[in-house]
């Protein structure tokens, strides 16, 4: 609504001299002389005098104020109060002002420039300049009904753009009678606003002034677009309905019928022509034109729905019926008020509005058509209110425009030397500020005036009905620019939250700022050693880049980044903060809310990158119980590859000693055909020294998904950390449809705990960790291997359970164990991390493998269970997102850990639901379980792979919440068996110990080994497997029955029944590669067959590949096997108690050599 009262400076009545003249008379001796002639000179210095003492600004005066109004159709004989120019007003004003001065505009058409230079201001001076000659549009009321939508334009090809061809109001507010004074519509409309403006200042008969020169306001015929062509700026601002900007500059049709009757019906409507609406050669080839690289379709985004009456629909608008070529600022330090201003460079001036060395407060103004900048700021202080709009600024020539063609620079970028920038700050400050407060108070008082009826009480509405939300109709929005936002050593500053005003729930929507900087040829907002910081929402959509920050701060609430070509928030040598004013926006517990208007902290759709952060920091700003507070790091859809390599780039690429702490982590990428080779971090890749990371919770877990198909994801790392960087996954998780869940290489890290800082300190009140459900339950799904650590790499799985509460009801432990006292204190863990679990879901490493496990496809993405665990767990899990049954639906068994290339893991106080999975007690690992194996639930065990020098460092496991022993795992048995159930005696009769009984496993049942157990006790749920020597791929019985089964065996620790043959194929023949295999047999002939015993066959098998406390020992199945190294096996894992009985490593009190603990291991959190 453009109240007429709504003024920062309410002038007064002095006047200024306004006419003088030029020169003093003179009279020379020729001249006819008289008295009257004698006093002229008088007369022409007293009014120089009066001139002069004015330009001074009356010093010693009591000059409360001046109002002036500037009107192409005053008069144009001297008058204090009227001004038939701009220029010639300005040009009136006192150098020093100390008094208030009023300056309405009530022009049409051009107003030339606007120049105000060195002017001084003293404590009482201030200056407004403010065009009354414009209307605005407001999208929703106080309480988010809607007041404004747009009509779309019809044209076939601008329909995908979502362009308007009109501004039209509700239909329940407009009143279908005559317009007269009192009349015309029910509440503030943007056609209404216009056509019965009116100034603040009064006539000399203290009677308004109105800018319409007709009773009916609308009939002027000033209105026709023959004589006067307007502008309009219109957007909707509920992203649901996704839009651009539309333009309307000098605009080729009459936005109402000056002829109509009444303001009903096509009067009630501003219709316009979109300067967007014929594409000319600067469009065409320059404007961004999103291109999804994978398949080189266009994202032309835009809703064209115009649904009536619906507040998703609803536009903010300014309109125009004048404009400035050019505003001047320089050396002013006001305040000055610049408002309603609407600047059309033409593409004749360099900068539209241009603030040097000076304080001015701009409000509602637009800067269209400037060459190098719409809104340019110097070492100055500029106050932005009620919105700005940049639209076009860029360097052209004819219809030649700087810059490189939008499909040239998909592929091949380049810096240029300038940009056309919408708004463009160097050494200033800049203040988004918000005048929410004041703006309602003076709507309110606005309805005394009796303007519209339904505040003048006739329709019993009363008076706080349908009054405009003021911030929804403050439209920032930067469109079209190379650069929209450019700030160079400068603060950028304010804004709005959603809970800074009167509503609640949804409505809250309305009562922040958004800011809009879209489809900017470079990018939306460029800061260069700069701040930024805003309150409200930032939405950066269809750019080259959306973020683009070099060396400068970030603080936002949240942020929307969509189809930008390039990279959404790109990041070098910064600091960025997420949900700088801790609060819950409207989307945090309204999944659909999210999804149809992708609100939340960090928003990435459809970007060719979603962030990159090189030597920058990306961080929340802490607080109590933020799963409360905080939303999603979403991203989906990321399209972008690297020309040279072919591979697609990750939705989040971390490199350069950057830190990346995400709250929420959905990361979603499913492209079809394009992940067929390997791909290293598809969705996040962590480099050079960098850290991400991810923090879950019971409102939303972290989730990072995959293609769903086998083909499209085998090869796929889901995050991938290289070179000494760290992956930390903390709370609630679930991680599926990867080949590599996580892979990390060359010195780098991965770490799976609670919630805890950089020293392992808990985040208790933080994250609420009271609460079990937001304590760190981790799923993942893989087709390859869920976690991969190598060349010197290592995996932390720690403190995902509580060992002491899942041991006291488990016979073996609570009895015997639990009295001796353990050295791992249990007190935090009890409270703070009993809930917290590690579930593997691998699969097969085939082609045969299924769809419903390869792709999760049980799993449907977002809807109301999209995004959070399920509350009601399966087994010992409290909560779970992936669980299903049957279990073969999502797991096949297979790689659950690889460390490979002398890399470490670890895992201590964790819990392995294995909630329902089946006993898999065979020998060996077979996707298809096949004869004489057993069938797939034999066969389809988890495997940890301790590869070459690599080690695994295990303590205090539970087993589905219990000690590993006291479950129902356990592996084969301790003796290969015949068909006829007796036992095999194929082993050499010099076997140390056992002769040429055929031992499988030292702790399975055994009915023939006198070193071995009359019931099974090589409890385990997983096994380990140990690298061996390649010969063994050769290896096969004689009868080749089995085929595949000596590598895994001899992978696990095991020997094999009886003799071997290194067979040979087309590409490898045993005696000419591996001389090791060549034995002499009975004979004395020596062959590539015989007895291979597992010593011989492990690679490194004289060294420890696992230290394993008890718990440990009993959760892989033929770990304790491992530790004998007797029948020819190699000895590769040691096993302890971490207690302080007797044996117990953390024992320290013994009668002789007391004072000495563990010697073989060291924890600080422990008593070893």
């Amino acid at each position: 609504m453009l109240n007429p009262s709504d003024v920062y400076v309410e002038g007064g009545s002095n006047n200024l001299l306004a006419c003088w003249t030029d020169k003093v008379t003179k009279y020379d001796a020729s001249s006819f002389y008289n008295w009257e002639q004698d006093n002229l000179p008088l007369h022409d210095l007293d009014e120089r005098t009066e001139l002069l003492w004015e330009k001074l600004g009356h010093p010693t005066s009591s000059i409360t104020g001046m109002s002036f109004i500037v009107s192409g159709d005053a008069t144009s004989a001297c008058n204090p109060l009227y001004f038939t120019s701009l220029s010639s007003c300005i040009e009136a004003l006192p150098e020093f002002i100390n008094y208030p001065i009023l300056i309405e505009i009530a022009s049409f058409g051009r107003l030339g420039g606007l120049n105000l230079s060195n002017k001084s201001f003293g404590p009482n001076g201030s200056l407004e300049i403010v065009n009354r000659n414009c209307g605005f549009a407001s999208p929703l009321d106080l309480s988010a009904n809607g007041f404004h939508r747009s009509e779309m334009d019809t044209i076939a090809h601008k329909t995908a753009y979502g362009l308007a061809s009109a501004v039209v109001p509700n239909g329940n507010l407009v009143i279908a009678s005559e317009v007269t004074s009192n009349s015309g519509s029910s509440v503030p409309i943007l056609n209404y606003d216009i056509f019965r403006a009116k100034l603040f200042t009064k006539d000399s008969s203290n009677n308004d002034i109105f800018i319409s020169s007709s009773v009916k306001g609308y009939q002027d015929e000033r209105y026709d677009v023959s004589a006067n062509k307007p502008y309009i700026f219109t957007r909707r601002i509920d992203p649901f309905k996704t839009s651009r900007l539309t333009a309307a500059l000098e605009s080729s049709i009459s936005p109402w019928d000056t002829l109509a009757a009444n303001i009903g019906g096509e009067l009630s409507k501003f219709k316009f022509r979109a300067f967007d609406r014929t594409h000319t050669t600067e469009m065409s080839l320059y404007d961004v034109s999103t291109v999804n690289l994978l398949d080189d379709s266009e994202i032309a985004w835009g809703n064209t729905n115009d649904t009536t009456n619906n507040s998703e629909f609803s536009v903010a608008a300014n309109a125009y019926y004048n404009s400035l070529d050019y505003v001047r600022v320089n050396g002013c330090n006001g305040p000055i008020y610049l408002r309603n201003l609407n600047v059309d460079a033409r593409h004749e001036h360099d900068r539209g509005i241009e603030i040097s060395n000076s304080k001015v407060h701009l409000e509602r103004c637009s800067a269209s058509r400037a060459n190098k900048a719409g809104v340019y700021a110097k070492d100055s202080e500029l106050v932005l209110l009620k919105g700005l709009v940049a639209y076009r600024n860029y360097d052209l020539n004819g219809t030649v425009r700087s810059g490189i063609p939008a499909a040239d620079k998909r592929y091949n970028y380049t810096v240029l030397n300038s940009y056309g920038t919408g708004l463009h700050a160097v050494n200033s400050t800049i203040n988004l500020s918000s005048t929410y407060d004041r703006d309602i108070s003076n709507y309110l008082n606005a309805s005394s005036a009796g303007l519209y009826d339904a505040w003048s009480g006739t329709q019993n509405i009363g008076p706080s009905a349908f009054v405009p939300n003021p911030e929804s109709e403050n439209l920032y929005c930067f469109s079209r620019n190379d650069i929209g936002i450019h700030a160079i050593n400068s603060n950028i500053f304010g804004g709005r939250t959603q809970i800074a005003g009167i509503n609640t729930g949804d409505a809250r929507k309305a009562d922040a700022n958004h800011l809009f900087s879209e489809l900017n040829t470079e990018a939306g907002i460029k800061l260069d050693n700069s701040v930024f910081s805003h309150s409200g929402r930032l939405l950066l959509e269809g750019n080259y880049r959306g973020l683009d920050a070099d060396t400068s701060k970030i603080n936002i609430d949240s942020v929307t980044s969509r189809y930008n070509q390039d990279t959404a928030i790109r990041l070098s040598n910064s600091n960025f903060v997420y949900n700088k004013d801790l609060y819950a926006n409207v989307a945090h517990s309204n999944v659909t809310f999210f999804e149809n208007r992708a609100q939340s902290q960090i928003v990435g759709i459809e970007n060719g990158q979603d962030i990159y952060c090189e030597n920058s920091v990306i961080a929340p700003l802490y607080t109590n119980s933020m799963p409360s507070i905080y939303g999603m790091v979403y991203t989906s859809g990321c399209f972008g590859n690297d020309s040279s390599t072919g591979k697609l780039t990750p939705s989040i690429d971390i490199t350069s000693n950057s830190d990346v702490d995400l709250i929420h982590a959905h990361l979603l990428k499913q492209p079809i055909g394009e992940t067929r080779s390997s791909q290293y971090g598809l969705l996040a890749k962590v480099d050079n020294n960098s850290t991400l990371t991810l923090r879950g919770s019971s409102e939303y877990a972290n989730m990072i998904i995959g293609p769903q198909a086998r083909l499209d994801n085998i090869d796929v790392a889901g995050i991938y950390a290289d070179n000494e960087s760290n992956v930390k996954v903390q709370g609630p998780t679930a991680m599926f449809r990867l080949g590599v869940d996580v892979l990390a290489e060359n010195n780098s890290k991965v770490e799976f705990t609670p919630h805890q800082d950089n020293n392992g300190v808990f985040l208790v009140s933080a994250f609420d960790l009271s609460s079990g459900y937001n304590q760190t339950m981790v799923e993942l799904h893989s087709t390859r291997a869920c976690l991969v650590v190598n060349k010197n790499s290592s995996l932390l799985m720690e403190n995902l359970g509580d060992y002491y509460n899942n041991w006291l009801t488990s016979p073996y432990a609570s009895g015997a164990l639990l009295g001796e006292g353990f050295s791992l204190d249990p007190t935090d863990t009890a409270t703070y991390a009993a809930s917290g679990y590690m579930q593997f879901y691998p699969n097969a490493n085939t082609a045969s493998l299924s769809a419903a496990p390869a792709g999760a496809t049980h799993i449907t993405l977002g809807g109301a269970g999209g995004y959070a665990f399920d509350n009601t767990g399966a087994g010992s899990m409290d909560a779970d997102f992936l669980y299903t049954t049957p279990l073969f639906n999502i797991t096949t068994g297979g790689m659950c850990v690889r460390a490979l290339g002398n890399s470490v893991v670890e895992a201590n106080n964790v819990n392995f639901p294995q909630t329902a999975f089946h006993n898999t007690s065979s020998y060996a690992y077979d996707y298809a379980g096949t004869a004489p194996l057993g069938g797939p639930e034999c066969t389809r065990y988890p495997i940890w792979n301790i590869a070459d020098n690599s080690l695994l460092k295990a303590s205090y496991l539970s087993v589905n919440g219990s000690h590993p022993r006291d479950t129902s795992f356990f592996g084969p048995s301790g003796d290969w068996g015949d068909t006829a159930g007796g036992t095999v005696s194929a082993a050499p009769s010099k076997t140390p110990d056992t002769s040429s009984l055929s031992v499988l496993d030292y702790y399975g049942r055994s009915t023939a080994n006198q070193f071995g157990k009359d019931t099974a006790e090589n409890y385990g749920a997983f096994r380990l497997y140990f690298s061996t020597d390649p010969v063994v791929n050769l290896l096969t019985p004689e009868d080749e029955s089995q085929q595949g089964i000596p590598r895994q065996l001899f992978s696990q620790g095991y020997n094999f029944s009886g003799d071997l043959v290194a067979s040979s194929s087309d590409f490898t023949t045993a005696s000419s590669q591996y001389l090791s295999v060549f034995q002499r047999n009975a004979d004395n002939i020596i062959e590539p067959s015989g007895f291979y015993y597992a010593s011989a066959m492990m690679a490194g098998a004289d060294s420890i590949k696992a230290f394993l406390e008890d718990s440990a020992l009993n959760t892989f199945a033929n770990a304790k096997h491992n530790t004998v190294g007797k029948s020819g096996l190699a000895k590769v894992v040691e096993g302890y108690y971490d207690n302080n009985g007797i044996g117990g490593d953390a024992l320290n009190t013994y009668p002789y050599g007391n004072g000495l603990a563990s010697v073989n291991n060291f924890d600080l959190k422990k008593d070893n």
